[in-house]
């Protein structure tokens, strides 16, 4: 079943544990570089993490160079920019009053942002500054369509295939909103047959339909266009999201109520002693606030309960980035999946 937003696919880069049992101590998170501004040295950035274990190497440069506004912007919508060093809440902010509008976040201090081109050469004179105490902007560069079109997806399109079933995702911004629902209302005229309504989840409009390969072609080079991966239909194969989905539902809508769900589990074989389940590693995004002695979210807590213990033993940070924080809520949400 697709995801409302395609991060995991885009990069793995957090390394996380959970279990029943009581939080842990956490390891020490490395932290970045830090950069100095007017540095003559050249700035090595490391890559950035895309789709299928692919990854972009932006140009690196001397922090005292600023990038290039001359570029042709205009033809390109979504762009990865990265930061030579640790992201911070100044520099997102900076990044927004140069016009950008952040779309999604990448292993590595990276976001995919979309930008027009007078908020593009803004970009250009804002890697001339420290925004915040660790962070430049390193370098920019166009969203590849490899890291937009699903490999399989690709492959059917070179191959000129009849029928594909695909799933597109585009910003939920104002203009990827109107490119979303522009070749939802063309998927006919292009002979092909919708499979799903349009909608807005997790930052995107999402739609699944089948089309020739040509008509795909044509939907792959929308600068827009965010993700393009196979369909797969959705079925219900969980007690526990099946009575989500029948509105069973505790107060405050972290776990399911539906009546017998417990006896349900103690029949399959369930225990509800914490100690007597496995430790469940989970690479992804990050987690929650990254932190095991920290942890928010309730489904995360034993039994879905804040007041009890957390059940986040440990979390590894194998990137740069400056914690195992989850800031997408991708990698939140497959733990809450995995650990029930």
């Amino acid at each position: 079943m697709s995801s409302p937003s395609s991060l995991a696919r885009l990069g793995c880069a957090i390394l996380i544990a959970l279990t029943l049992a009581p939080a842990g101590s956490a390891g020490a998170i490395p932290a970045a570089p830090i950069l100095e501004p007017g540095d003559s040295r050249e700035a090595s950035l490391p890559p950035v993490r895309l789709r299928g274990g692919r990854t972009l190497t932006l140009p690196s440069l001397l922090l005292a160079d600023a990038i290039s506004g001359e570029t042709a912007y205009a033809k390109e919508q979504l762009w990865v920019v990265q930061a030579a060093g640790r992201i911070d809440a100044a520099w997102r902010e900076a990044l927004r009053s140069a016009g950008a509008q952040i779309i999604a976040y990448l292993p590595e201090n990276a976001y995919v942002i979309a930008i027009d081109s007078p908020g593009a050469a803004a970009l250009g004179r804002l890697a001339r500054q420290q925004m915040g105490p660790h962070t430049l902007t390193g370098s920019i560069a166009a969203l590849p369509r490899e890291a937009r079109v699903e490999s399989a997806v690709a492959l059917a399109i070179a191959g000129g295939a009849d029928s594909v079933a695909v799933t597109a995702q585009f910003p939920d911004i104002p203009l990827g909103r109107d490119a979303a629902l522009t070749w939802f209302s063309r998927i006919k005229d292009l002979g092909g047959t919708p499979l799903t309504g349009a909608q807005v989840l997790g930052g995107f409009v999402s739609f699944a339909f089948s089309a020739t390969a040509a008509s795909l072609g044509l939907i792959a080079q929308d600068p827009l266009l965010f993700n393009l991966e196979p369909y797969v239909a959705p079925t219900r194969t969980d007690e526990r999201q099946a009575q989500l989905l029948a509105g069973n539902i505790a107060a405050g809508g972290n776990t399911p109520s539906g009546p017998g769900y417990l006896d349900w589990l103690l029949s399959m074989g369930f225990t509800t002693t914490a100690s007597a389940y496995p430790v469940i590693d989970i690479v992804d995004d990050g987690v929650d606030l990254g932190d095991p002695q920290n942890v928010a979210v309730a489904d995360l807590h034993e039994l879905g309960d804040p007041a009890r213990l957390g059940r986040m033993t440990y979390a590894r940070n194998c990137t740069s980035d400056a914690s195992a924080a989850n800031t997408s809520g991708h990698g939140t949400l497959n733990a809450g999946i995995a650990v029930g």
